[in-house]
């Protein structure tokens, strides 16, 4: 199409021009000038269109292309909101699932403690009768201080088995209650403080005969943000290391 057009509006105006200079007037010669410039100049003007023309559809299609891709990026960023958003929630249903879970255990422990023998009840614990008599807080035992503050649990031992049995310190813990978060803390005796508060009978490292019991002391070095009132909630496990020979007491009157 442009070959055509450049051969029907430059060569052949140009070859009939040169054909017939001689025998054309002075004027004929001016208007063939003048066509031939008016032609070239119109041919440029065509060839510059069609080259427009041409390259037209892949602008076109690049702008296409580019909307499309934007739409396209528009809908997975939704979706990839939509999926934060989904997963977010879904932590905050976990994290409230777990606060319920953990209150509710709380709950349960707390209510627990109304079932364990509470203090001047005895209970069996394997062979032996266990009676927690009282629990006190001080700062001081023999030459020993505290940590925090002492907790003293003063127990009573009774050996109702056959056979002789040694009281051990390690038969004894604090056991904190369950908090919102799920945590429970057990605490252990403080061996030194121990040995200074049953120096006169030396309770925890002494054995017990069948039908004979023993009062003494087991300390605890606990922190010092619990208060007297505190103690009320958290429990005393007596564990004698045999099969079935574990019970939780109570602090509660």
């Amino acid at each position: 199409m442009i070959l055509a057009k450049i051969f029907g509006w430059i060569f052949i105006p140009y070859i009939m021009l040169a054909v017939r200079w001689r025998k054309s007037s002075l004027f004929f010669r001016a208007v063939g000038i003048l066509w031939s410039v008016v032609i070239l100049l119109s041919t440029v003007k065509v060839i510059a269109a069609d080259s427009h023309n041409e390259d037209l559809p892949t602008s076109v299609t690049t702008i296409e292309q580019a909307d499309t891709n934007s739409v396209s990026g528009k809908a997975t960023s939704t979706v990839n909101n939509k999926q934060t958003k989904q997963s977010h929630t879904n932590s905050v249903d976990s994290d409230m699932q777990s606060t319920t879970n953990a209150t509710t255990t709380a709950q349960s422990d707390l209510k627990a403690l109304e079932s364990y023998p509470h203090l001047g009840q005895p209970s069996k614990v394997g062979n032996l009768e266990i009676t927690i008599n009282n629990v006190k807080q001080f700062k001081y035992v023999g030459t020993d201080t505290a940590n925090g503050m002492y907790w003293g649990v003063s127990v009573t031992v009774q050996n109702d088995g056959s056979n002789p049995q040694t009281i051990s310190d390690s038969m004894f813990k604090i056991v904190s209650p369950t908090d919102v978060r799920g945590d429970s803390n057990s605490y252990s005796p403080d061996v030194d403080a121990d040995i200074q508060a049953n120096e006169t009978n030396n309770f925890l490292t002494e054995t017990l005969n069948p039908g004979v019991s023993s009062t003494g002391f087991v300390i605890f070095d606990m922190p010092s943000k619990y208060t007297n009132d505190d103690m009320q909630v958290f429990h005393l496990v007596v564990d004698t290391g045999l099969l079935g020979s574990k019970q939780s007491f109570s602090f509660l009157q």
